[in-house]
Order: C-alpha cells, then sequence, then structure tokens
C-alpha cells in the first residue's frame, strides 16, 4: 500500500487538491531496496531527508508486494516488479498532475524506477539512485537498463559497495545516454555505512556525510526542474514580447558543417560569460528552443541551445557542458528526444 507524507510529516491518504502547492515543487516516488520494506529505519530516513531537501509535495513509498503485510518472501527478478511499480507512478502523477515527477529508489527499487523511467507513457524530470545495483549475484555486470535510460539520473554510491564500484559504474556512465550526477559517499557502503575508524580518520559524522549527499541531489534536480518548467516563468511562455530581454543572440543562417564548430563553441561561452545565473541560462535555453521549433531555424542554433541547457549541469566548467553537447548533436538522437518541451 501506498503511503503519502505531507510537508509537515503526517501520512495522508485522502487526495487533497494540490492548487494551492508551488508547481514547481516535485512529487516524489520513492521504492524501497530487495532487503527492507519502505517501513525500516532507512527508508524512513531517507524518505524525510529528500522531502525536504527537494521540497517535495508528497513523497511516495510503498512496498511491493512480495514483501508487504510482514511477508519476507525472496524477491523476484526486478522485471517482474515494473507492473505494481508503474501502477504506483500512475496514481501519484494522477493526483499531482503538472509536478515534476522524481523516480527515486534504494537498490533494487531504483533499478526497477530506471527500467519504469523507460516507459513512453510515463513521463519523469529525473530519477535518484541510491545504491545503484549494477553487479548482480553472480557479479555479472547488469548495465543494460542504464543504457537505454534517457531520463537524467543522479547516482549516490559508496565508494566501498561490492555492488556497484564506482570505477565500474564510471565506465557505463561513459556510455550512457542520459544526462548523469554523481555522488560518493567516501567510505560508505551499499546502504552508505561508513565505519566509525574512518569517520573519525575525516572528522566527518554520518549525518554530515548524508547530508552532503542529499544536497547534491537536490542540486541536481532543481536545475532540471529549472530547465523544463522555468520556461513559462522566466520566458513568459515564449511570448515574442519577451524577446527584449535576448534581443543580441541573432537567428544566423546556413552554416557549413566545417564552421559550426568553432562558431557555435565561441557563442556559447560568450552566452555563458555574460549571463551566468541560473535564470537568465534558462532564458536562452527558452528563446533558443522556442524558435527552433516555430521558425525551424538552422543547427548552429539548436547546438548552442544544447549548450545553454546543458550548462545548468555543468556551471563550474561550461567547456564540460559543450562537449557533451557536441557529443549530443554529432549522435543519432532527435533534439526532441533530449530535450522534453514544456
Amino acid at each position: 500500500m501506498a503511503s503519502y507524507q505531507n510537508k509537515d510529516g503526517g501520512n495522508d491518504t485522502s487526495l487533497s487538491s494540490p492548487s494551492t502547492v508551488d508547481k514547481l515543487s516535485p512529487v516524489v516516488v520513492f521504492a524501497h531496496g530487495a532487503g527492507a520494506p519502505s517501513s525500516s529505519d532507512w527508508m524512513i530516513r531517507w524518505k524525510d531527508m529528500l522531502g525536504k531537501a527537494l521540497n517535495a509535495v508528497e513523497v511516495v513509498t510503498f512496498d511491493y508486494p512480495y514483501i508487504s503485510g510482514g511477508k519476507r518472501k525472496a524477491p523476484p527478478k526486478a522485471e517482474k516488479l515494473v507492473e505494481f511499480h508503474s501502477d504506483i507512478v500512475k496514481k501519484t502523477v494522477a493526483k499531482y498532475p503538472g509536478h515534476p515527477l522524481i523516480l527515486a529508489g534504494k537498490s533494487m527499487g531504483s533499478r526497477v524506477s530506471c527500467m519504469i523511467a523507460c516507459n513512453e507513457n510515463i513521463s519523469a524530470s529525473a530519477i535518484v539512485c541510491l545504491g545503484y545495483p549494477l553487479k548482480g549475484m553472480n557479479g555479472a555486470l547488469r548495465d543494460q537498463t542504464l543504457l537505454q535510460v534517457t531520463v537524467p539520473i543522479m547516482f549516490v554510491q559508496g565508494s566501498k559497495d561490492t555492488l556497484c564500484p564506482v570505477e565500474k559504474l564510471e565506465a557505463v556512465r561513459k556510455k550512457m545516454k542520459s544526462l548523469i550526477g554523481l555522488h560518493v559517499i567516501d567510505g560508505g557502503d551499499h546502504s552508505f555505512k561508513i565505519a566509525k575508524k574512518h569517520l573519525q580518520t575525516k572528522g566527518s559524522t554520518q549525518d554530515e556525510a548524508e547530508d552532503l549527499a542529499v544536497q547534491a541531489i537536490a542540486a541536481f534536480v532543481s536545475r532540471l526542474i529549472a530547465a523544463r518548467y522555468g520556461f513559462s516563468i522566466v520566458e513568459g511562455r515564449g511570448a515574442r514580447s519577451n524577446l527584449r530581454n535576448i534581443s543580441e543572440i541573432p537567428l544566423m543562417g546556413v552554416v557549413e558543417q566545417r564552421f559550426l564548430w568553432s562558431s557555435a563553441e565561441r557563442r556559447c561561452l560568450q552566452l555563458l560569460q555574460q549571463r551566468n545565473t541560473l535564470a537568465s541560462i534558462v532564458q536562452i535555453h527558452a528563446f533558443m528552443l522556442r524558435n527552433a521549433l516555430e521558425t525551424n531555424v538552422n543547427l548552429l542554433t539548436k547546438f548552442i541551445t544544447a549548450c545553454a541547457s546543458l550548462a545548468l549541469f555543468a556551471s563550474a566548467d561550461p567547456l564540460a557542458g559543450i562537449h557533451h553537447a557536441r557529443r549530443v548533436f554529432d549522435g543519432p538522437t532527435q533534439m526532441t528526444r533530449v530535450f522534453v518541451i514544456p
């Protein structure tokens, strides 16, 4: 059964109206791991932390059938949990239409969440994977689902997690289609538990380590929400009257392929240097995306759109965003599949 956590910490099973809630507040569907239900101390603690950090309108947790009602059966294959999990997600989306959907999961729950995100009928803004089980019980690498996902993913992994060695995850990341964030908890195991001796050596605490992880999640998700849902707020739904804010951005004619890269990269860097705030980058993204769709401007405009949008995820290193954008631009993926259009 699904449990809905309100912002005040109470549980509510009624379908209360979300009309007064900030529309940028996400709704989170948080799935448990293979060995412990949603009522475990770990799940309750992280449910609370995610809800507060993301300013979530609801954090929805539930128990898969094999473990509900105090049952302790062995978990089935992850694929067999997809239908039940999908139903929870669809009910949650129906309760809060228009709110960004975040799929989160602990271990097995994160793997099923990634499978859910591949469903064309479910539009998630991001996936938060807490201890992704990259290696199976037999040691085989389970990366097929990750290679299919196009939804942005934030990974939080313990550096001593034997089910997901960081170096193996890094290798998989290079092959993935989606935007990826990664926060490594130094000394953490599969459930992020850090040995006391390690904490003493680092002069830190378990709470501090987990708080840093939650902050990283919040930063990643907030940028995604700004990029996707900030369009109507910052850009006024693409109204032409708002173009005065970015009138200096030229709509260039057709550019030869050999000239495209240097021109696009130089222009994008100029835009990022002149307009280095989150709101202005969203303005650039919204303007370019709107015009690319309405007037069918050339590939250069689309490329700058990619750079400006991806800069949200690489604000400290714009060149990294451009490098990623170039890879996306060169690839077979359609631009409309790279960006979720408001």
